[in-house]
């Protein structure tokens, strides 16, 4: 197979009889149930889905380029088979009405990692080959690269994949009864139990993966009861390491995760954060697929904990400007060392130190004005919002995405409008009102009227010059690191600009 792309998207709701269809409560914060209407029904027919899909609630997975090469070896060859898996590029697009979160995930890249344009995010090689004794009837080496990877993860959209695809696990337990002939007659009926009758009403107990080609599912279980039936991986290698950085938005607090997992989940917010999946070479042999996976997680999870708590730790809240200032500090006094001790040009290392001490800090100074103007910013919407007559200024929806203008220029312009804009608009809403009372009650009522409106007047120039300043800092921040102006176009949807 050559340049095949593929795009699945994940939907709410249900496309069969789901009009009882009720979620647990760990999904009633995502506002992802059926929406049940004539109108959504009939547009939803004209489509080629069922009513009860909601479609503000959607996840898209993105393979673009895919490739696959399947090779069969003569019987008398040490080799059975040989596959090799390409994917040029996958991402995970946030299309949840409740997210501001354009992609979930995407293969990241940035001046220090540019991207290659003939490499491939993800690249596996899998040999079948036959063993040297008798014990079992097939071994596998297996070979897997990973480009490095950028996740901005929304709590909703967490959530709602995590609820996706365990509805998935559920339906494919053999404790399931699958009776396609009652598939709606139970309230509580799950979303995608008819989706499985009707494609694979014989789903075995676990995934199955073949050891011919990858892709097959019928040969080979993960959890099969005879180990000599069992596929022995005598190689694995995972290389290079995969760096991840993350970003997480958390909203609300679930304590159905446990109380600390909870609030964690709930009101934790990740800004940079970095990790990475570190480089695998097992020589030793695992017997199964599960017992693979196991592997992997164990020493991945293992490194994380004893090596790596710091780097994904310096991205909560605004410890990641704190970072940046303590690194340009350390550099100014360590990279003279270290340059005068690789060459001896002492001089070149402090020009070095001080070109990273005056970029660190200013980014760092950035950061954390801009952050502070925001949540200046969002006290005075809410106060806003409280002392706004009814009907009126309040907007009742403050949700919004952070400045991003291109560069200190294009910000600068766009403080200008917004205050000119915002202050024109401001000036004739208090003489609207201030005619459109006085039409009813006179002088009396004009006066009124403006006393009415002086104090959401008096808030909203406060709401202006927070927005103003803050593409001012947005601007200068992108003027000095352009990869961040990239990576937050990449990150939020556009449509909130």
């Amino acid at each position: 197979m050559r340049n095949i792309t593929l795009v699945w998207k994940i939907y709410g709701g249900c496309d069969f009889d789901a009009e009882k269809f009720t979620r647990n409560a760990s999904g009633s914060q995502l506002n992802c149930s059926p929406k049940i209407s004539t109108s959504d029904g009939k547009a939803g027919r004209r489509r080629g889905w069922g009513a009860s899909r909601n479609a503000d609630c959607l996840m898209e997975i993105h393979l673009n380029k895919i490739q696959f090469l399947h090779e069969v070896f003569p019987e008398n060859a040490v080799q059975i088979c040989r596959d090799v898996l390409t994917v040029q590029d996958i991402e995970i697009k946030d299309r949840l009405s409740t997210s501001q979160i354009n992609k979930f995930l995407y293969q990241y890249s940035s001046e220090d990692r540019p991207k290659q344009s003939s490499s491939n995010m993800v690249s596996i090689k899998f040999l079948v080959s036959k063993p040297e004794d008798t014990a079992r009837s097939k071994e596998a080496s297996l070979r897997i690269s990973i480009q490095p990877i950028r996740m901005n993860i929304d709590q909703d959209s967490l959530m709602f994949l995590k609820m996706y695809f365990e509805d998935m696990l559920d339906q494919a337990s053999p404790s399931k009864s699958y009776d396609t002939t009652n598939i709606s007659s139970s309230p509580s009926e799950e979303p995608f139990q008819s989706v499985l009758n009707k494609n694979t009403p014989q789903m075995s107990a676990s995934p199955r993966v073949d050891s011919e080609p990858i892709i097959n599912i019928d040969e080979m279980s993960l959890e099969n009861t005879d180990d000599t039936e069992k596929l022995f991986f005598r190689s694995f290698i995972l290389s290079p390491d995969v760096p991840i950085r993350l970003d997480y938005h958390g909203k609300h607090v679930s304590m159905e995760q446990g109380t600390l997992a909870g609030l964690l989940i709930g009101l934790g917010q990740l800004n940079c954060s970095e990790l990475y999946l570190k480089r695998l070479n097992c020589r030793s042999g695992v017997l199964g697929g599960e017992k693979l996976v196991t592997y992997m997680l164990n020493e991945w999870l293992q490194d994380i904990r004893k090596n790596q708590l710091q780097s994904i730790l310096g991205g909560v809240g605004p410890a990641y400007s704190f970072v940046q200032l303590f690194q340009g500090i350390k550099d100014l006094f360590w990279m003279p060392i270290a340059q005068y001790r690789q060459d001896g040009r002492i001089m070149r290392g402090l020009q070095k130190g001080a070109h990273s001490f005056s970029a660190s800090t200013a980014m760092a100074f950035l950061e954390l004005s801009n952050r502070l103007v925001s949540t200046i910013q969002s006290i005075a919407e809410v106060t806003l919002e409280m002392v706004s007559p009814i009907g009126q200024l309040g907007s009742g929806d403050t949700s919004r995405t952070e400045a991003n203008p291109a560069d200190l220029r294009i910000g600068v312009a766009n403080a200008y409008n917004l205050l000119s804009e915002g202050l024109q608009k401001t000036a004739s809403n208090m003489v609207r009102v201030a005619t459109e009372e006085h039409e009813r009650k006179g002088k009396v009522g004009a006066l009124t009227g403006v006393i009415r409106q002086l104090p959401p007047t008096i808030v909203q120039p406060l709401i202006l010059a927070t927005e103003a300043t803050s593409n001012v800092l947005g601007g200068a921040r992108n003027q000095l690191a352009p990869d961040r102006h990239r990576e937050a176009v990449e990150k939020w949807k556009q449509d909130q600009e």
